[in-house]
């Protein structure tokens, strides 16, 4: 069973990725996040792994696979950074205020 504080990080964790992931027409490149996701759909996978931006474009292209929205891109990308802020956060000698 993981103890308390682990499972306060993971909550914090998971609250932090949905503020991230959630989020609506905020920024001033809110639209060309759109056009990623509409840009990667047809693509296929050598093309998207062969493209400037590997990474986010096959996160994109994934979550085009499925029809999903904007926002399936946002969490994973905020998972994937608040895992590795947390990460290392926790190794600090004052984690709390790492994060």
């Amino acid at each position: 069973m993981p103890s308390s504080s682990t499972v306060i990080w993971l909550l914090v964790g998971v609250l932090f990725t949905l503020a991230i992931g959630l989020r609506h027409r905020v920024g001033g490149d809110w639209w060309a996040y759109l056009l990623y996701l509409e840009w990667a759909a047809p693509l296929s996978l050598a093309e998207v792994l062969n493209s400037i931006d590997p990474g986010y474009i096959l996160v994109n292209w994934l979550v085009a696979q499925f029809d999903g929205p904007i926002y399936w891109v946002n969490l994973i990308c905020g998972a994937i950074l608040m895992i590795g802020v947390m990460s290392f956060s926790r190794r600090q000698p004052l984690p709390w205020l790492a994060l």
